[in-house]
């Protein structure tokens, strides 16, 4: 794997590519599951989220942009506290995984693991980059630092977001082929 920067390392494997985030976050694992799971929660750092959290469980997720975008998830795997795996549907190739991992460490810290794979060459740089801001967002508001005001799926992009979004194509671009 190649290292970006300490939160991501990225991959490709036989399903396209991946990137996975580790992040210690300074909360229980409950607040940070909540976080995860919770609709409220979801609409603050990720996007509205509609889901069913059970094995087979549907997700709808909001993009809150001027189409109004749905996208769409199946659930796979959860164990409350610990574990939640779901696809996200994808209309341009396979279907897209996402793993939660959560690991309970003293403080109480919450070592979150997020791996996102199956990711299509076109969409690299721009999947990792927003999960990247996401996470952090994500943390700020766990850390009560920011209050949510910007839509990440609006079609604008911050220079941060530029910014990463270029470190993670050179980034892919070197892996081995």
């Amino acid at each position: 794997m190649t290292q970006i920067t300490q939160h991501g390392q990225l991959g490709k494997d036989e399903y396209g590519y991946r990137i996975v985030f580790e992040r210690m976050l300074r909360h229980p694992v409950a607040k940070v599951w909540d976080a995860l799971i919770n609709p409220e929660k979801l609409a603050v750092w990720f996007m509205k989220t509609e889901l069913d959290p059970v094995p087979g469980g549907r997700m709808i997720m909001h993009f809150g942009d001027t189409d109004d975008t749905l996208s769409y998830g199946r659930i796979v795997r959860i164990e409350p506290e610990k574990y939640l795996e779901y696809f996200w549907e994808n209309e341009d190739g396979p279907d897209e995984l996402a793993v939660w991992e959560l690991f309970e460490q003293d403080g109480p810290q919450t070592l979150l693991r997020f791996t996102y794979s199956r990711i299509s060459e076109t969409y690299t740089a721009s999947v990792s980059a927003g999960w990247h801001r996401m996470l952090d967002l994500l943390a700020d508001i766990l850390d009560e630092k920011v209050e949510p005001t910007v839509q990440l799926h609006d079609g604008r992009q911050s220079e941060e977001g530029k910014e990463l979004e270029k470190q993670y194509k050179a980034a892919f671009d070197a892996l081995p082929q």
